[in-house]
């Protein structure tokens, strides 16, 4: 029995240490994109829960507020973020990790 409750406190404990995705709701200030297909947002504000849980480019305030993705990813992605920023809506973003000095988008969903 006490090697169950040991073996709970552990999952608990493992699963907030290594939960890897944050939810951030943000405004879209501007967007960049590069010749080799990578693209970014930059955030009207810093992107909380985001920075929260990594620093993707220490000493560098300015990231905090930039999310972005590779070329590999879906053109939907693309698609959706443009959509929003012409509709001037929020967004909600998935991230995981870092994409550079960004933080790197997994999802996304524009917000009613």
């Amino acid at each position: 029995m006490k090697f169950l409750k040991k073996l709970v406190v552990l999952c608990c404990f493992s699963s907030s240490v290594f939960a890897a995705n944050t939810d951030d709701t943000i405004s879209i200030q501007q967007v960049f994109v590069t010749e080799d297909g990578s693209f970014a947002v930059q955030a009207t504000e810093v992107i909380e829960n985001a920075s929260a849980d990594r620093d993707c480019a220490p000493g560098k305030s300015w990231a905090k507020s930039w999310a972005g993705f590779g070329a590999t990813v879906s053109e939907r992605m693309v698609s959706v973020i443009l959509s929003a920023q012409a509709q001037k809506k929020s967004i909600q973003i998935r991230t995981s990790g870092c994409q550079g000095d960004w933080h790197k988008i997994t999802s996304i969903y524009i917000k009613p």
